[in-house]
């Protein structure tokens, strides 16, 4: 017999959540269901991340059924991450003591585990405050590092092997090779389409060639076609 709700594990900040969810739920109504249950109404900061049987992090796609992804099945209760996934959020937002965790707790562990790169110095501050329980002055801190609020890729080119890294942030996508840096605003994107390995830059001016980059596997190259396309909606709905 066929289950018709499943039962989820979401862990937000420093606590957890538990959902029910019918079996025929997409990405976008399981995330709506798990922000209502913890009680934060903004959800296109949000994002849910699950990790696959081979253990690999994968984002929820929103308009695909959740089961139909590569959700773990065999797990009772299936477990889920809530995560901020455009940064920094809205000031309002950071009002919300849990809001207030889930990014403290995100960025505290992308600090901790070098993904945010800083100085010993200030790791040993960032240390400090956090064995003080200081979560706002944290977060402040936070914000004036150079590298808060962006997502980092490893990719290649068609025809160069050289590892570039590809940055998606507020306002666009960062191409860096050999220290140097390329803009790519997103008021020039038209569209961020993965296809297998392939990751393909296509622009609103129809003169410009569309740009490629290789990633070292398919789901890869759909994480950044996620982030990307959630901050290049974000960036056209802020300019309206």
């Amino acid at each position: 017999m066929v289950r018709k709700v499943w039962q989820i594990c979401v862990y937000a900040g420093m606590d957890d959540y538990h959902v029910v969810m019918d079996q025929k739920a997409v990405g976008r109504e399981l995330l709506a269901q798990v922000l209502e249950e913890v009680g934060v109404k903004e959800q296109e900061w949000f994002g849910l991340q699950y990790k696959d049987d081979d253990n690999f992090w994968h984002w929820l796609v929103h308009d695909k059924k959740v089961l139909s992804q590569r959700v773990s099945e065999k797990n009772d209760p299936i477990v889920m991450f809530l995560k901020v996934v455009i940064f920094p959020p809205q000031p309002s937002l950071l009002d919300d003591p849990v809001a207030q965790s889930i990014v403290y707790v995100q960025v505290r562990v992308a600090i901790e585990s070098e993904e945010i790169l800083c100085s010993s110095k200030e790791s040993s501050v960032f240390k400090e405050l956090a064995e003080a329980d200081k979560v706002e002055e944290y977060l402040t801190k936070a914000e004036m590092m150079s590298e808060y609020g962006w997502w980092h890729f490893l990719m290649t080119r068609p025809q160069d092997t050289t590892p570039a890294r590809v940055s998606v942030g507020l306002t666009g996508l960062i191409l860096t090779v050999d220290n140097r840096k390329f803009d790519f605003p997103f008021s020039e994107v038209d569209e961020v389409w993965a296809s297998g390995k392939k990751l393909m830059i296509k622009y609103v001016c129809k003169n410009i060639s569309t740009t490629t980059f290789m990633g070292p596997n398919n789901n890869f190259t759909k994480d950044f076609q996620f982030l990307a396309n959630a901050h290049h909606h974000h960036y056209l709905h802020s300019a309206i």
